[in-house]
């Protein structure tokens, strides 16, 4: 089933209206944008590469949570090229 953009979309612009501060509604927010993603990692990886700057930004918020979801070297891989600075951070590579 493909990913359905206008849903994705919807979810990011939640996300831009929503404090910064109010982490329980953004972790809301990202769950809901790591669901409607779906579980067809391929799926995933050709959404986001194709996705335009904003939307793709935004999934970086979810980066650890594609990881957790599929770990596989693919998505280790991707995300390393979508995120390259916050990958390595997050895996605790850089100094």
């Amino acid at each position: 089933m493909a990913i359905d953009a206008i849903k994705v979309v919807a979810i990011i612009e939640k996300r831009k209206g929503t404090h910064p501060e109010y982490t329980a509604a953004l972790d809301d927010i990202r769950a809901m944008l790591l669901d409607t993603l779906g579980d067809v990692e391929d799926d995933i990886i050709e959404f986001v590469r194709n996705a335009d700057k904003d939307t793709q930004d935004y999934v970086s918020e979810i980066a650890e949570g594609l990881y957790d979801k599929f770990a596989t070297p693919r998505m280790d891989k991707f995300l390393g090229e979508m995120y390259p600075a916050y990958w390595v951070d997050m895996l605790g590579i850089r100094d």
